[in-house]
């Protein structure tokens, strides 16, 4: 019967906690990582710009087709003159009889040699969608930087309230028990004194927290397009993933400088093995170095651009003439011309305007390739950092864990201790309050560990 009764009793615990819990919202990073990643506008805007790239393709295209163009022109002439003599000043004729012209003019252009300029447009407007597509994969990994920072911040912030509450709790329970001590004759009114501050400062730090998970709330509300609130939310630990992707990326022989270790976790062990990573693979040197060949292509364009281009072209004419009527002008199309030819064009002298392009161009390219360099810079001290950090995290994870479990069974022994022994009750409190801050601060270290992870995870996934 007594096993029967504890059974009754753990059920209707674990009832009344789910009750507690029912109207709460749980809330896991990789549902507000889908989230941030589809209400994204930055991501959302680059999506269209890779589009708009696109399209250029199709306009640059074009160049390797005949153009096309028909042309349909009437006209009347009025003489005013009281001479019947043809005049022809400079490039106009005047006639001296009064009539309607018409004329339908078809004409077809083809560009048939240009010394590569067209194909030089074509991999300029490629690289334009090289460079976007690497933009996009930049505003993607760094939002996702974004999120696990900010998801970061939010558990860390909820689970301190979680402790600071309980913490409040045993303090309010010790003021209440020095109180009755004080009534009692047994204790000192100093002593009631200091344990109601006590507990009045815990309070400050709890409304504090709320004011902080409340406004990472908010942030994580901007990103996800979901509203939350501190009361009925519950934020779930990150899912840690022993599997974490790599590619399989070998470096280059000049690029030995741009290769670096970075620590991310196996399946077989719990230990963070050293991956290497070479940095030109990144989205960020990608992203100068199209920009780069981009520049150079276009260099070389305007080079091509001084030699001759060779076309041809075919004009079919239909003309037709009347007195006074437009429409009888149409209908004496009679007279009919082709005109075959061959063309060159080129530009000897363009008052150096293309010499002082080129010189603006070149600068352009030694520019990009110094933020090229720098952003590299940049990247093996953000890789050096994360490494080290998850090499001082994993040191103490196991221990950190192994002492998380034993503080949670300490806890319940002192939390049985004080039921059993009401005389030492305040000890015990105060014993209990300092466990659940030791807890919290392990808490801390396990959730940016896992943080850590998280990023070594992104910048790995986003290797191409």
């Amino acid at each position: 019967m007594g096993k029967l009764n504890r059974f009754l009793i753990i059920i209707t615990i674990v009832l009344f906690f789910n009750l507690l819990n029912a109207g709460a919202e749980t809330i896991s990073f990789d549902s507000v990582l889908n989230k941030a990643l589809d209400n994204s506008f930055d991501l959302k805007t680059s999506n269209i710009n890779i589009d708009i790239s696109k399209s250029l393709i199709d306009k640059t295209r074009s160049e390797y087709l005949p153009l096309v163009k028909t042309g349909l022109y009437t006209e009347y002439s009025q003489d005013l003159s009281t001479t019947n003599q043809t005049e022809a000043i400079g490039d106009t004729v005047i006639t001296p009889d009064s009539k309607v012209q018409s004329m339908l003019n078809t004409s077809i252009s083809y560009n048939i040699f240009d010394f590569g300029q067209r194909k030089r447009k074509m991999l300029i407007a490629k690289d334009d969608i090289n460079i976007k597509q690497s933009l996009y994969v930049i505003k993607r990994r760094d939002l996702k930087l974004k999120i696990i920072d900010l998801y970061t911040n939010t558990l860390l912030a909820f689970k301190e309230l979680i402790a600071k509450e309980q913490i409040e709790e045993i303090y309010r329970n010790i003021s209440k028990i020095r109180e009755k001590q004080f009534n009692d004759g047994t204790g000192t009114k100093l002593e009631t004194i200091n344990s109601s501050i006590d507990a009045a400062k815990i309070n400050n730090e709890v409304e504090d927290l709320k004011m902080k998970l409340s406004s990472t709330l908010r942030e994580l509300s901007y990103y996800t397009n979901d509203e939350y609130s501190i009361d009925e939310v519950v934020i779930s630990d990150f899912e840690e993933r022993t599997v974490i992707p790599v590619k399989d990326k070998k470096p280059s022989l000049n690029s030995s400088n741009n290769v670096y270790q970075i620590a991310v976790e196996k399946q077989e062990s719990v230990k963070p093995e050293e991956i290497s990573l070479n940095l030109t693979y990144t989205p960020d040197y990608k992203n100068y170095q199209y920009n780069i060949d981009k520049k150079n292509k276009e260099l070389e364009l305007l080079k091509r651009e001084k030699l001759p281009q060779i076309g041809m072209y075919v004009n079919y004419t239909l003309t037709g003439k009347d007195e006074n009527n437009i429409l009888k002008s149409f209908q004496d199309f009679q007279n009919k011309n082709v005109v075959l030819g061959l063309s060159t064009t080129f530009v000897p002298l363009d008052s150096f305007k293309s010499a002082a392009d080129k010189r603006k161009i070149k600068l352009e390219i030694k520019k990009l390739k110094t933020e090229r360099d720098q952003s590299l810079a940049d990247l093996k001290n953000k890789y050096k950092k994360l490494n080290e950090e998850a090499v001082f995290y994993q040191r103490t994870y196991e221990s950190n864990r192994y002492l998380l479990s034993l503080l949670a069974d300490k806890l319940v022994e002192l939390k049985r201790l004080a039921e059993s022994q009401p005389d030492n009750c305040e000890s015990v409190l105060n014993e209990q309050a300092k466990l659940i801050a030791q807890q919290l601060e392990i808490e801390k270290k396990l959730i940016n560990r896992a943080s850590i992870i998280k990023k070594n995870q992104i910048f790995i996934e986003e290797i191409e």
